[in-house]
């Protein structure tokens, strides 16, 4: 009776060397993801965590990294991916026959978990992120590996399993004790960027164009109020959407003490002259359509962002029909409205979105809410507001 052909129990063959750089580069793209989940979520000063894979608003990881299903209790997804990867280079190293069924078993299953995030991803969020679409063809290709090259069965070893199950249990537990017990770190970090603020960013004054364009008005110029925001937005940025739901709760808990204005600035080379390369290609034709009738913007600007993925040519003209704005496209008064937030973006050095300018100071990317509320609260307290 034949042997049957293994993957990893014969030495370092073609497929067992492929398999493992697949397992290596699936190690770093985990990592990479892990880092920018925590960045994001835990940011430890102003500016949005930089990303190799934000590349436009469908190829992106913000939609990802903020999703319901980046993390299970507190723990990133990705870092689960991370433990699968470790164990398979160990034990194709170490391995016996019972480890590569066990891991045949858990490749079959990651591969599953891939498909059900990657069609999510397409069908619910509408974008896709480009180095989570690495790690599902890495876990695609390393199940094929296993049908291809191992005649072992699809079994598990239950006591394989249980010991993967404690390595992943105790890192788990680690890192959601980590993320649970953060108040303190919260503080701390509050603490941090309040100082950030009033002792180390420079302070760039009032805007010399006031847009009359408002997300919250208490007062009828912008820099009446103890706490002003100057907000700097492209509707096809994904951070954007997520800042704007912030920005209404910044409204609701701060009431008369704030006035926000909405300034466009799109990613776009079509009305941008600051962008080099085409980015959000809609993103100047929805600017104007938001700016064409001062009355209607908040509707507008709400049915931009809460159908970001939708915007292209044809969702631009429906809505344009939807509120009585014929002609609005080519309207001159509402292009002169976004070049002038442009204008004053450029004053301001803005180079991306969304940026705020709070009481003349920039703050690049997002926050988390607690983070704003500690700030403006304090901003708001020093300017005799409370």
């Amino acid at each position: 009776m034949s042997e049957k052909r293994t993957l990893t129990l014969r030495g370092m063959t073609i497929p067992h060397t492929l398999y493992l750089l697949l397992n290596v580069i699936g190690i770093g793209v985990t990592l990479y993801l892990t880092k920018h989940y925590y960045e994001s979520n835990f940011p430890t000063g102003f500016g949005q965590a930089s990303s190799v894979c934000d590349i436009s608003s469908f190829f992106n990881c913000d939609a990802a990294t903020f999703s319901s299903f980046s993390n299970i209790a507190g723990v990133p997804i990705s870092l689960f991916g991370l433990i699968v990867h470790l164990c398979f280079i160990g034990s194709s190293i170490f391995g016996t026959e019972k480890s590569e069924s066990t891991n045949k078993f858990i490749a079959l299953l990651n591969a599953i978990g891939c498909l059900f995030l990657l069609v999510y991803s397409l069908t619910v969020l509408h974008s896709l992120c480009p180095l989570c679409s690495i790690y599902y063809l890495l876990s695609f290709t390393i199940f094929f590996f296993y049908f291809k090259f191992s005649e072992l069965p699809w079994a598990p070893n239950f006591g394989i399993l249980a010991i993967y199950g404690a390595v992943l249990l105790g890192i788990s537990a680690v890192t959601y004790f980590e993320t649970q017990g953060n108040d303190k770190k919260q503080e701390q970090i509050s603490s941090q960027i309040i100082d950030q603020y009033f002792n180390k960013l420079e302070n760039l004054g009032n805007p010399e164009y006031e847009s009359p364009f408002w997300i919250a008005k208490s007062k009828e110029s912008l820099t009446q109020t103890p706490l002003w925001i100057a907000y700097f937005s492209d509707f096809q940025c994904p951070f954007c959407a997520r800042t704007t739901d912030l920005l209404e709760k910044i409204k609701n808990r701060y009431g008369d003490k704030v006035n926000i204005q909405y300034f466009f600035y799109p990613l776009d080379n079509a009305c941008n002259p600051e962008i080099n390369r085409a980015f959000h290609q809609f993103a100047c034709k929805a600017a104007v359509l938001a700016a064409c009738d001062q009355s209607q913007f908040k509707s507008i600007h709400d049915e931009l962002f809460e159908s970001q993925e939708n915007i292209n040519d044809d969702f631009i003209v429906e809505l344009e029909k939807r509120h009585g704005l014929s002609g609005c496209l080519e309207n001159e008064t509402a292009k002169g409205y976004v070049k002038s937030s442009i204008e004053q973006a450029i004053k301001y050095k803005v180079k991306s979105t969304p940026t705020l300018i709070v009481n003349g100071v920039k703050i690049e990317g997002a926050l988390p809410a607690i983070h704003f509320f500690k700030l403006f609260d304090e901003i708001i307290k020093r300017n005799g507001g409370q």
